[in-house]
């Protein structure tokens, strides 16, 4: 390797006592074993191949602040729930929320996808049957049996993309519009995992 270890101001020609007594030395030249070169570029190919599946592959999103919809049924886009996809993906999700609501205002929540593609979801869980999956656009309602001011709700979902990219985005809003704060709150989470 063609490395060479100089000092800043003297140079190269230096003898053992003032390099040791030298305080400021620089390293110049590149590595020209062939060898080395392969290695280190095997090392950087490796580490940006990681970094692209990890983040081309999975998505992790957290709500980082309260959001509040009042006195209204129409939904809303969530500010932060939401992930991008390319064309043809397919992808399971899961949005796990922390939420306020009220005993008949109650929550209802969506997702809307890119033309052309379709999903099938779910909100929280049935204990005592079996209910059908939802499609994309359809309204997933989460009834309050008592006020709630640290609720939670789940939506679990598949989604498989058309030919258009675009973006998976949660929307919600109240059942029965109230004035009273309805919210989704910090620290809900949306994971997915890209599976095709």
């Amino acid at each position: 390797m063609a490395l060479v270890v100089t000092h800043k101001d003297t140079g190269a020609d230096l003898t053992h006592d003032e390099w040791v007594a030298g305080d400021s030395h620089v390293v110049t030249g590149a590595y020209t074993d062939p060898d080395a070169v392969a290695a280190a570029k095997a090392d950087a190919d490796i580490a940006d191949a990681i970094t692209k599946k990890h983040t081309n592959e999975h998505k992790i999103v957290r709500k980082t602040s309260d959001q509040t919809v009042n006195n209204s049924s129409v939904f809303v886009n969530d500010s932060e729930l939401k992930f991008s996809v390319a064309a043809n993906e397919i992808w399971f999700l899961l949005i796990v929320l922390k939420l306020n609501t009220y005993t008949g205002v109650d929550w209802k929540a969506t997702i809307t996808v890119p033309d052309g593609a379709v999903a099938n979801i779910r909100s929280s869980f049935p204990t005592s049957s079996i209910v059908n999956w939802s499609g994309a656009g359809d309204a997933l309602t989460t009834v309050a049996t008592a006020d709630r001011t640290n609720g939670g709700a789940m939506v679990l979902g598949i989604y498989v993309g058309g030919a258009n990219a675009g973006t998976v985005q949660l929307q919600w809003a109240q059942v029965n519009a109230f004035a009273l704060n309805t919210k989704v709150l910090t620290n809900s989470v949306l994971i997915a995992h890209k599976i095709a």
